[in-house]
């Protein structure tokens, strides 16, 4: 029997992201960005007013970061244009280029404080500390809140670049508190220099794992998460699949996984139980890996692929013809 090779697509529900989660995203990382750009004027003024590394370094990073969340707030919404033509799979990974920005502008952040706290090792500098705490509290209760804003906003990389980039400045909020108190109180000018130190170390290690996951989905690694073993083997536990030719699995976003299929199945499976099997496959995906959107193609176990070839263009037939051509 002849078995036409059958395939599914199935209807990914995180490709077509609901409005409501893409708006949620949307006015999260706007609040988050108008109220970083009023932390910047008042760190910048108030580090270079009290003379403070931790306040200017803390500063400097959130200028990089009013820049990554407004590189964020753009790609959410080119994420929220639905597919076309030839953006076939939307414009999610919009986002993932996104999070590689931020993670790249995170390694330079760390550079630039690691200079700075060294320059000022070797040369250290009065610092005002009453002011100083004053910008740190202020840095303080805002990251804060945007920390916490983020953390309803999303697990996806571009949600969570912007809330790395956030906690480092909560971190250096909290130690130039710190060095302000140490400096107010004991005039222990180099504990800003240190936080300074401390800020770089936090902040590249935060930078690093970002930019390996974002780099992962973009050259279509299989994810970290996904055993694909375990998905070989739950296809395999159905009994009419004899064998599993193909098994490619890629990631979209951090969220978004994909999978495309070549299966042999039984040859006793006629059109009615090859569309139960896909179905039935498709919700095994979905509920015991999160697989969303599987791309499944099947085929007869006994199918040669000779037999797909029309009777007339057999290689068999066009030498019986051969021969007797020359017969004559």
């Amino acid at each position: 029997m002849m078995v036409v090779p059958a395939c599914f697509c199935g209807i990914s529900h995180s490709l077509e992201s609901t409005g409501s989660d893409l708006q949620q995203k949307f006015q999260v990382v706007k609040t988050t960005l108008a109220l970083l750009i009023v932390l910047f004027f008042a760190q910048w003024a108030i580090g270079h007013w009290s003379g403070s590394l931790a306040l200017q370094a803390d500063a400097s990073h959130l200028f990089s970061d009013v820049l990554a969340l407004g590189i964020t707030l753009l790609a959410i919404a080119l994420a929220r244009r639905p597919a076309g033509d030839r953006a076939t799979f939307g414009h999610q990974r919009v986002e993932i280029l996104a999070a590689l920005f931020n993670g790249l502008s995170l390694l330079g952040i760390s550079g630039w404080i690691l200079y700075v706290s060294l320059m000022r090792w070797q040369a250290p500098q009065d610092v005002l500390s009453l002011p100083m705490l004053m910008g740190s509290l202020l840095g303080l209760a805002i990251n804060g809140f945007n920390l916490w804003a983020l953390s309803q906003g999303g697990k996806d990389l571009n949600i969570r670049a912007a809330f790395l980039h956030t906690a480092s400045d909560f971190v250096g909020s909290i130690g130039a508190m710190i060095a302000g108190i140490s400096i107010h109180l004991w005039h222990c000018l180099w504990i800003d220099t240190c936080i300074g130190f401390m800020v770089a170390g936090i902040t590249l290690m935060s930078a690093v794992p970002l930019l390996q996951e974002s780099l992962e989905v973009m050259l279509e690694y299989a994810p970290k998460s996904l055993d694909l073993k375990a998905v070989r083997d739950c296809l395999t536990d159905e009994p009419s699949i004899v064998q599993v030719e193909t098994l490619r699995v890629w990631s979209l976003t951090r969220e978004n996984i994909v999978v495309c299929l070549h299966l042999k199945v039984s040859d006793s499976l006629n059109d009615g139980d090859r569309d139960r099997l896909l179905k039935r496959l498709q919700a095994r995906l979905r509920t015991n890996f999160q697989i969303q959107e599987a791309i499944i193609q099947i085929s007869s176990s006994s199918l040669h692929p000779s037999a797909l070839i029309h009777p007339l263009l057999q290689p068999n037939l066009l030498e019986q013809v051969r021969n007797q051509s020359c017969d004559l």
